[in-house]
């Protein structure tokens, strides 16, 4: 069996779970199922106790033997019958047959436990209540991370893959037709599957193909209802389709791919491999305010090519699916590998190789740091990769800390000689780098589009002139394809990143199909929209020789745009709204995320598949769904620069990002079940619409590490930074806002703006009493005024005194105590009453 048919037989062999939930009927009267598959339980399926187990493998032999053509076509015939076995019969393996066993011991991978009779007992138990694990619905792996609970509530509703609410968990108790669902599910994957491309492909193609239709149809279908149900069954296919590929080329370069198949606990037949991309943050933001707008959403986009380039290139070198990939996002990834003499050496070359052609282009700009871990079976089938997981991230950081090692050696003179020409030397007069001697001569010159490129008349980079034109693409692009040759017919849709031999296109639909070539071969085709991924001749007009059609996620695909088409101005965008013509820089990323992915799990369930879940499900939310939320709210005043991993920056009119970010917060919430432990901080930070967008960014990653640091009563971080104060968002924030709320609906005829400076200066005197240990004489002061302008102002105005006076008094506001945190200096109500008195200040300016 050749090693691309082993990972096609695992990434199927539990698809009959998939169908037997759709199936009305149990095994005996099924209408699915062929007499000749039914007659062959005893082969197919092990026993305990007299009882057949794990019939779902029926209904997988059933899938087989009905696409066997497509099969036979894509393995040839030698290899149908081997791959038909090593896929239904993995929990009743022959035990000379070394592709069973390849697929049984992957399964017990990507489950983290090697099966036992026990499971098998439950199985058959099972089969007694035939239809029960037909209403079985998956929990959200969120639900129990960092947590003890037993007891889940929340449930994943039974549809396909949508970037809507509907997609979220549920607490709603109504009985669940789980196999009226399940039956649509798996009507709309069959429908799909039937769409593929039945030109010649390999059997990697078709698995890749397959995995994705999965990833749409199958990831709230739950991998086991004998256990805790948090796993997809997608998640569970893809693990146990890499492990067996990992496993093929372990065991044939140890020479031991023949039964037994025995591998001691202390052996690592998996490398775990991971890599970071140094310098987004800086590299993003660095540019100067001049026409920025027009250069940063495909700077953004950029770089989330150059990090999946690399993936992908990678990935070829190493002979791999994309499907090893575990993790690939917010400029990093993780992904598995078979732990060869072979693989270690191609990994070292293809590190130095990315390194060098990223470092030709960025310089010391940007660094992709790679390195990889053994995984050892004792790690994976006693749920422990969270210690490989953790070391690989340390070995990484220290590659972050001593980038260029290699370079500074080879090339002292680069780094620590003076390199910049200086003085009046010309710039790009986006970004604000340095022209390059070289790059000079051709501007003096006149000869563009050699080195430098000419933008209404001023010189720039070519790098910027790709990223200029990347985010014009990117806002009409329906399909981004990517392909191992260029494609000479595409020329005017080519970009090339950072070296890397992958070349990339974004099309429109309309654009797709009136290109010359529309059937190139070995082409990778993914869309942004789910609804049109799915391969279909009359839409995606690609229907060369091992295409695969898939679909990813870009946070912020659009953004507003003028009667011409151009991103409005950082200006213009300050106008759209009411109040002060500022612009908000929004900052946000998840609490602990690290450590979450290092010990969030217990140990019960530290298993790839569900760090699988858990990475794909924060992608979900930050780089699909993040984009809902803007398209409905906020697309004519805000714009998503990043969101992808567990992070985002966005910018926009100051009011719009306050909103936003508390949608994005409770958004959020619901999408981790409200576990107190998930929680996300951020920090806005307001500026001019002609404000160094680098230097906003940067006072917004200073209110975001204020918000990180924040405590309140006891609860750390789970806050939001606004007018350089951070707030918790349900115990401080809610506060502000109420009484921002109620001053506003004062100002002006009832409420003199002049109060809202008066309330900011009783507070900086307060502080400044408090600090010097002087006797609190703001508050007979602030008493006495005012009651007089109680008297003095509208009627209506009188209570908002009043209160105010209790509350100063008090450090209460609606029988709420003031939050305390560790700082030695008291916070009190009117630092929360000065927040407010400043928002409403802008608010109605």
């Amino acid at each position: 069996m050749k090693r691309e048919t082993i990972f096609l037989a695992a990434l199927l062999h539990d698809i009959g779970k998939f169908w037997q939930r759709a199936d009305e009927h149990g095994t005996t009267s099924s209408r699915i199922l062929s007499p000749n598959t039914k007659d062959n339980v005893g082969i197919y399926c092990p026993q305990f106790n007299g009882q057949y187990s794990h019939k779902h493998v029926l209904w997988t032999a059933e899938f087989l033997d009905q696409n066997k053509t497509s099969f036979r076509t894509a393995l040839g015939d030698d290899h149908f019958e081997s791959f038909f076995k090593a896929a239904v019969k993995h929990h009743a393996p022959d035990q000379d047959d070394i592709f069973q066993l390849i697929v049984q011991k992957a399964d017990h991978y990507a489950s983290g436990v090697d099966r036992t009779k026990e499971e098998g007992q439950k199985d058959a138990e099972a089969e007694n209540r035939w239809d029960s694990f037909k209403s079985v619905q998956m929990v959200s792996i969120f639900e129990g991370l960092q947590s003890d609970n037993k007891e889940y509530t929340y449930r994943i509703p039974i549809k396909p893959l949508t970037l809507k609410e509907d997609h979220f968990p549920t607490l709603e108790k109504t009985a669940v037709k789980g196999q009226v669902s399940y039956g649509d599910l798996w009507a709309g994957f069959e429908s799909a599957l039937k769409r593929l491309p039945d030109t010649d492909t390999d059997a990697l193609c078709l698995g890749e193909n397959i995995s994705f239709l999965l990833h749409k149809y199958a990831c709230t279908v739950p991998s086991s209802t004998l256990h805790l149900p948090d796993v997809s069954l997608y998640d569970h296919l893809k693990s146990v389709g890499i492990f067996a590929l990992c496993l093929f080329d372990y065991l044939e370069a140890k020479n031991r791919l023949q039964p037994p198949l025995e591998i001691e606990n202390t052996e690592a037949p998996v490398l775990l491999v991971g890599g970071d991309l140094s310098g987004i943050q800086s590299y993003i933001y660095d540019i100067i305010s001049k026409d920025a707008a027009r250069n940063l959403k495909g700077r953004s986009f950029y770089l989330q090519m150059l990090v999946e380039n690399a993936v992908e290139w990678l990935l070829r070198e190493l002979a791999l699916p994309w499907s090893a990939v575990v993790y690939a996002s917010g400029g990093g990834f993780f992904l598995l590998a078979p732990n060869t003499e072979e693989i270690r050496n191609k990994l070292k070359t293809a590190r130095t190789f990315l390194v060098d052609n990223i470092f030709e282009v960025h310089k010391t700009s940007l660094s992709l740091n790679i390195d990889w871990e053994e995984v050892t079976q004792h790690q994976i089938l006693n749920q422990e990769i969270n210690k490989a997981w953790g070391n690989l991230t340390q070995k990484i950081a220290h590659l972050k800390n001593q980038k260029f090692k290699e370079k500074i050696i080879n090339d002292f003179d680069f780094f620590f000689k003076p390199g910049e020409i200086g003085g009046k030397q010309q710039r790009d007069f986006i970004t604000g780098e340095e022209f390059s001697e070289e790059e000079t001569r051709d501007i003096n010159q006149n000869q563009f589009n050699r080195t430098v490129r000419s933008l209404e008349g001023e010189p720039i980079k070519e790098t910027t002139f790709i990223q200029i034109d990347l985010g014009k693409a990117l806002r009409q692009a329906d399909f981004w394809v990517t392909t191992k040759e260029p494609i000479p017919q595409w020329a005017g849709y080519e970009y090339r990143i950072g070296n890397i031999p992958v070349y990339n296109y974004l099309f429109s639909e309309a654009k797709l199909k009136q290109t010359s070539h529309r059937n190139p071969d070995d082409v990778f085709v993914r869309s942004f929209d789910l609804d049109i991924f799915e391969h279909d001749p009359e839409r995606t007009y690609l229907n060369g020789k091992n295409c695969i059609h898939g679909f990813t996620f870009y946070g912020g695909n659009d953004y507003p745009a003028d009667e011409a088409g151009k991103p409005v101005t950082f200006d213009e965008m300050a106008e759209r709204g009411k109040g002060a013509q500022k612009l908000g820089i929004l900052r946000m990323d998840v609490d602990n995320l690290g450590a979450i992915f290092v010990s969030g799990l217990d140990q019960r369930r530290r298993t790839f598949s569900r760090y699988s879940v858990l990475s794909r499900n924060l992608d979900f939310f930050f780089k699909g769904y993040l984009n809902k939320i803007w398209k409905d709210h906020f697309d004519g005043n805000t714009s998503i620069i990043y969101s992808g991993g567990d992070d985002l920056f966005i910018l926009g009119h100051w009011t719009a990002i306050f909103e936003i970010a508390k949608i994005i917060r409770q958004d959020f919430r619901k999408w981790v079940c409200n576990n107190p432990k998930l929680t996300i901080s951020g920090g806005i930070a307001l500026t001019g619409g002609k404000f160094p967008i680098s230097k906003g960014a940067l006072l917004a990653a200073d209110a975001e590490k204020k918000a990180k640091e924040h405590y309140a009563d006891g609860e750390a971080k789970n806050a939001l930074t606004v007018f350089d104060v951070p707030l918790n968002w349900e115990s401080e924030l809610i506060i502000v806002e109420s009484l921002k709320h109620s001053m506003v609906g004062l100002i002006p005829q009832k409420l003199p703006r002049g109060t809202l400076q008066k309330l900011m200066s009783y507070a900086q005197t307060a502080r400044m009493q408090a600090r010097e240990g002087r006797s609190h004489a703001w508050r007979w002061h602030m008493a006495y005024d005012f009651s007089r302008a109680a008297k003095r102002q509208d009627e209506q105005a009188k209570p908002f005194y009043d209160r105010v006076k209790e509350a100063a008094f008090t450090d209460k506001w609606e029988d709420q105590c003031i939050p305390q945190g560790k700082s030695d200096i008291k916070r009190t109500f009117l630092d929360i009453i000065e927040v407010a008195a400043r928002w409403a200040e802008l608010e109605t300016k």
